[in-house]
């Protein structure tokens, strides 16, 4: 309850960097795992960027290196259902196995649950929920959490997209004012 007026206002701010802190920091707490983060898809280069990565035994954020579809097909090409990923043993879940050696192993990474984020019928990123040390098997709660939560990044992220919009319309009208007015200015020296 005590975080609901603030991400109430980050939504509708669209202000994506204190929104994930919070969503990553509370998903972490809820879902009582050492790692929470959201990863955004860039369709140019297909590649998946942190945005955010929250530690709980550190209480920080950071951000890890990205993820290209050529390092893990599978795991990308798993990206594009609805339904979450559950890797219990994600070392040989045969959709995270690729992230073995450049990413699980180094952190220790037992356990996997990731939410894909769907905008306009079709990914635009993730939220992963990671545990490490021992492995986790997830439950129905936890899947019902880390969908709520989903929900919550995606309203963000459409948030976002729509101020972005709005200002990219704004410079096209003052653009085009700008040139009205001087075609205006033209029309008139020329009838003189």
């Amino acid at each position: 309850q005590t975080c609901a007026l603030p991400i109430y206002h980050l939504i509708e701010e669209g202000r994506l960097e204190p929104a994930f802190n919070l969503i990553t920091q509370e998903g972490s707490r809820i879902l009582e795992v050492a790692r929470a983060s959201i990863w955004l898809l860039d369709p140019q280069t297909d590649t998946l960027i942190c945005r955010c990565l929250y530690l709980a035994d550190k209480a920080e954020h950071i951000r890890e290196a990205a993820w290209r579809r050529k390092d893990c097909p599978a795991y990308f090409e798993r990206l594009a259902d609805h339904n979450p990923l559950v890797a219990n043993d994600a070392a040989h879940h045969p959709n995270t196995w690729e992230l073995e050696k450049i990413y699980l192993e180094k952190r220790d990474i037992k356990s996997m649950l990731i939410f894909p984020i769907w905008l306009a019928e079709q990914t635009t990123g993730i939220l992963c929920f990671e545990a490490v040390g021992a492995q986790r098997n997830w439950t129905p709660d936890d899947i019902l959490h880390g969908n709520q939560l989903t929900e919550v990044a995606a309203r963000i992220i459409a948030s976002y997209e729509r101020k972005l919009f709005q200002q990219e319309i704004s410079a096209l009208n003052a653009r085009m004012m700008h040139a009205n007015a001087a075609l205006e200015t033209r029309v008139i020296e020329r009838t003189a």
